[in-house]
This record gives structure tokens, sequence and C-alpha cells, in this order.
């Protein structure tokens, strides 16, 4: 996990928006995954993931909210299947979500929601972080956790054979 943490860190230093935007809208499934595997559909799993450990980072002043977990549901899907910020299917309070550069975050224009890429990116790392500080240690969470897939950057075998030096 936290190789992909430092992936989106390591895009946003670089201005690598596209890439760390992408890794983050991806992070609530890879973790609800950990977590449930199996269950649920995956867009079930998303939203409760975000509703229990993102969506306090898109709640304003009293109940106000910026974004919910159908509308991050919805945005990850837009931007992952088809290149788009306007929303598709489900929409429970914007139909688009601009990001930016700017230093501003946590806006809504009518029903356009509008979100500095590196602060986004930085409330869902927050968010895994939180998560793995109380799931990390389950035993089962722990091995599929150590599963994940990884590039090999060193000598490493498959079977009998090895490759690298």
């Amino acid at each position: 996990m936290e190789n992909l943490i430092e992936a989106i860190r390591k895009s946003c230093e670089t201005e690598n928006w596209h890439a760390a935007l992408y890794i983050a809208l991806t992070m609530p499934d890879i973790c609800a995954g950990i977590e449930n595997p199996g269950t649920t559909s995956k867009g079930v799993r998303y939203k409760a993931w975000f509703d229990e450990y993102l969506r306090q980072a898109f709640v304003g002043n009293g109940s106000f909210c910026f974004l919910t977990a159908d509308d991050c549901w919805a945005l990850r899907n837009s931007l992952l299947h088809e290149g788009s910020d306007m929303l598709q299917g489900a929409k429970a309070i914007v139909s688009q979500v601009k990001f930016t550069t700017l230093n501003m975050h946590r806006c809504r224009v009518e029903d356009v929601a509008l979100f500095n890429v590196a602060a986004f990116c930085g409330d869902v790392i927050k968010a895994v972080q939180t998560w793995l500080e109380r799931k990390g240690s389950d035993p089962e969470i722990a091995e599929r956790l150590s599963a994940m897939a990884r590039v090999e950057k060193s000598t490493f075998d498959i079977g009998l054979v090895r490759f690298g030096r």
C-alpha cells in the first residue's frame, strides 16, 4: 500500500496530475477490496469505504457536502473509463468535478465541484493511512496487503526460475 501512496505523492511533486488523480480515485476500491474481498458489488464497497474514511474530508461547515460517495464513485467511473469529469450515472449533488492547481479546494458553483488536485490526493492519502492504522494489523488484511501486486526492482524468483542478477 505504501508504494501506491508514494506513487501519488511523487506524481503530485512532479505535477503528473492525472497519474496522481487516477491512482487516488482507485484507492477506495483497493482498500475496500482488501478488507472485504468478494462481498457485495464493487460500487457498494467503494461507497461504504468512502463514507467511513473519506466523507468527512468533503463536509464543510454544518452539513454542507462538497462530494458524496455516489459522486466520487461516478467521478471514478467517468474519469477511469471515459476520461471525463462529467459524472455519469447516479449523482447525489454534483454533475461535474473540476480539478485545479490554483489555491482553491472544496468549492462548489451550482452543481460543479472544484478541488485542488494535490489537496484532493492528500485527502485520499490521509484516509488510506487512517484505514491502515485501523485495519492493517488484522492478520487477514495484513496477508492480503502483502500479496498486492508490486513492480519487482531487483532479483526475484518465479518457481524455479530466477530473474535479474
